[in-house]
């Protein structure tokens, strides 16, 4: 049982580490250039989207277009 909360304690620590701010500054950008280029995007794929203390990393991301 002392494992799981000490397990629970360090996963808390790593999150307020994270870069929620850049995560989400992310899905802005994007929603963004889909709004923009709504009538030639056809679909979009991101994954994996890496969130750290860093910031925001996307290891792939494929973009079709219309047509």
């Amino acid at each position: 049982m002392g494992n799981h909360l000490g397990a629970r304690r360090h996963a808390r620590q790593l999150l307020r580490r994270l870069r929620v701010d850049a995560l989400a500054d992310a899905v802005v950008k994007l929603s963004q250039l889909i709004a923009d280029h709504a009538d030639r995007i056809g679909e979009i794929e991101v994954n994996p989207l890496f969130v750290g203390h860093d910031g925001v990393v996307a290891a792939d991301c494929l973009i079709t277009v219309k047509g």
